[in-house]
């Protein structure tokens, strides 16, 4: 049974970004926006509670330079600040990169079954003990040295497309870095 309407987007999702780019735009009264369906109060609460924490907004709801910068990023607002993080942790470049792997489809694929066991060695082999992040980190970084080679990600049951995509995102976050003055650094410790 389907409903006979779909509820509006702005029902469903974070509005942590929407609210970010409302504030850099200057609406400063978003309880009374009119929005065309507006939100339920207690997420726009949340929103405003999630940038005050990340440090988008200070205790009045103004928008800091922070903030500002954050809303720069094409990213929602938790994986901007991730992003600006990377400054201070000496990572810029893993940093974006991770970014870019989190914004689209996971890259492995699960192809027929004959085919399953080698796809499941192939992702194993990007395993990190610490985690799914850095195992992401760890196939853009093979993808790079590979040359950005689709038949790389043909043996290694790696969507060609996603990596494609991330790469393009990758470059973007690079140049938004040095947009808002964010110096490149790497400290590779791995």
């Amino acid at each position: 049974d389907l409903h006979p309407q779909t509820y509006p987007e702005i029902l469903r999702c974070n509005l942590g970004s929407i609210v970010l780019h409302m504030k850099k735009m200057g609406i400063d009264d978003l309880v009374h926006f009119d929005f065309v369906d507006p939100p339920a109060p207690e997420t726009l609460m949340r929103a405003l509670e999630l940038l005050n924490f990340l440090g988008a907004l200070d205790d009045d709801g103004n928008l800091t330079p922070h903030g500002a910068r954050l809303a720069e990023f094409p990213l929602e607002p938790e994986m901007a600040a991730m992003v600006m993080a990377g400054q201070e942790f000496e990572c810029t470049d893993s940093i974006a990169r991770v970014a870019a792997m989190m914004s689209v489809q996971s890259p492995f694929m699960l192809p027929p079954n004959r085919e399953h066991g080698a796809a499941t060695r192939a992702k194993e082999a990007f395993f990190h003990q610490t985690g799914d992040h850095l195992a992401l980190l760890q196939v853009f970084n093979a993808y790079e040295e590979s040359k950005y080679s689709n038949d790389w990600c043909k043996e290694n049951y790696i969507n060609s497309r996603c990596m494609s995509q991330a790469a393009s995102i990758y470059r973007q976050l690079l140049g938004i870095q040095r947009r808002v003055g964010m110096k490149p650094n790497e400290n590779r410790t791995e």
